[in-house]
């Protein structure tokens, strides 16, 4: 994953904060899980690794669930923006370490909100 990040341009970690910012303003939540995808995928891609890429791709399928049990959260969104931008934040700065953290910080913040959402269900 380092060599990815290290790989992502700065332009396109800018247009991301950019789509971001544009699909929380206007609480489009559609646009807002295109963008979150990109960036998922940018930090994710796997090169000339065909066994790890369908890993991913199978991954990925649950992963799309959890944003859709999550969809329309305001509260959410506003959190998940935050979140984001830290992760990009430290990606454009090539701080492996910290945008790791900030990764994993997201992820657990995600599951804690599907879990909260599929207990709600009940």
């Amino acid at each position: 994953m380092q060599k990815t990040i290290n790989s992502i341009p700065t332009e396109e970690l800018n247009q991301l904060l950019d789509d971001f910012d544009k699909a929380f303003a206007d609480g489009d939540w559609d646009e807002y899980l295109q963008v979150d995808i990109h960036l998922h995928r940018l930090i994710t891609h796997v090169a000339n690794r065909p066994v790890l890429a369908q890993f991913q791709h199978i991954i990925r399928s649950q992963v799309d669930r959890t944003r859709y049990i999550n969809a329309n959260s305001q509260t959410r969104m506003a959190r998940s923006i935050v979140e984001h931008k830290e992760i990009i934040k430290w990606i454009k700065e090539r701080n492996y370490p910290e945008a790791k953290k900030a990764l994993e910080y997201h992820l657990q913040q995600v599951y804690q909100e599907v879990k909260l959402n599929l207990n709600n269900l009940r």
